[in-house]
């Protein structure tokens, strides 16, 4: 079964793995700075910013649409490479 996010939930597991990978490169050898610069990591615009998400209705699908797709393609390759073209492309 798959494992459904939610978006806030991607956004956030995203944050804290780049936090995490900056603390542990960069200042992991040094808990007296990772100290210091650890609540600053944490504040969106430092090293992430919260995600803009933008609505775009969604496509109707038209009846026939992916057979008129396929018969499409298939005179625009019968075109390009002439008759005989299946199985070469």
């Amino acid at each position: 079964m798959a494992v459904q996010r939610s978006i806030a939930a991607t956004a956030q597991g995203l944050s804290q793995r780049i936090i995490r990978y900056v603390e542990t490169e960069y200042l992991g050898k040094t808990p007296e700075l990772l100290a210091a610069c650890k609540q600053d990591l944490e504040q969106p615009g430092v090293l992430y910013q919260h995600p803009y998400l933008e609505a775009t209705p969604a496509y109707k699908n038209a009846a026939g649409g992916r057979g008129r797709l396929r018969s499409a393609r298939r005179k625009q390759l019968s075109a390009k490479h002439g008759r005989g073209w299946e199985g070469r492309v």
